[in-house]
């Protein structure tokens, strides 16, 4: 599952953009590879998060799925959601695709509809709506940027900059490690934003795995705010090949700050 739709980041998000794979496949594909030294860290960085931005799907795919929301103080929810993966029509920039979310009507919420734009050497774009404009059409949808982006999907721990891993577009790229992490040789991307709005992400941690031909991936996240205190956790979960391909069943964050958590668990029919 490419973590475009994540977070599949993230996406990135579903098959052929950003791949990760379990431990046990992935120590068979990368036994005896290495990466390369690090020389240049700030190149590295940006030619990392360029390629993690610059993958779209394989193919125009669906899937269902549910989000699980564990918030403090509160009784756990359930909340259906669909996403949709579409390649465009090739652009003269580069690659063309979109995500778009849309969660059900669940106790104490309603259905809202996200569209996440993405194309090569571009910024994302947003469009977001819930009640009854999430029934209008994707081009229809009001447009979200800057703060609305912190908005929470479905009040879960995902915001909506999460669903389109914002962050590989900060100017501030660099790898500043390669370690082991899950059973799999990565690089560690760090993602700094020089001047962050109250609440959002100032930093972020990344660990790319490379699964050998399937490309890189990130198999785990950590969001840092202005003030360098963790805010939020981001790990997949669970593989299973299915079709030839190893799709993700599910994936977890954790809001550090709020002690909440959201697991979005994908029906692949298994």
């Amino acid at each position: 599952m490419n973590l475009w739709c994540f977070l599949g980041v993230l996406l990135l998000a579903g098959t052929g953009a950003v791949f990760a794979q379990d431990s046990a496949a992935a120590a068979a594909t990368i036994t005896g590879a290495a990466y390369p030294p690090i020389a240049n860290p700030e190149l590295a960085g940006r030619e990392l998060a360029g390629r993690l931005r610059a993958s779209p799907p394989a193919r125009n795919t669906e899937f269902n799925g549910v989000l699980r929301i564990l918030a403090r103080d509160a009784a756990p929810r359930e909340v259906p959601v669909a996403c949709r993966l579409r390649i465009h029509a090739a652009a003269p920039g580069g690659p063309a695709w979109e995500a778009v979310y849309r969660t059900g009507a669940a106790p104490g919420a309603s259905p809202e509809v996200l569209v996440v734009r993405f194309q090569a050497g571009q910024s994302n774009r947003y469009a977001h709506a819930r009640g009854e404009a999430a029934s209008m059409p994707p081009d229809t949808l009001p447009a979200v940027s800057g703060a609305g982006l912190l908005t929470a999907l479905a009040g879960s721990d995902f915001w909506l900059c999460d669903l389109g891993l914002e962050f590989l577009h900060w100017p501030g790229q660099r790898v500043i490690k390669t370690e082991m992490r899950r059973g799999q040789v990565c690089r560690v991307l760090e993602s700094r934003q020089p001047v962050a709005s109250p609440g959002a992400y100032a930093r972020v941690l990344s660990w790319v795995a490379r699964p050998g031909s399937e490309g890189e991936g990130i198999i785990q996240a950590e969001a840092y705010n202005a003030q360098d205190r963790l805010v939020k956790e981001f790990s997949l979960g669970s593989f299973k090949k299915v079709e030839g391909q190893w799709q993700l069943k599910d994936m977890k964050i954790v809001n550090v700050l709020t002690r909440s958590r959201t697991w979005l668990e994908f029906d692949l029919n298994l």
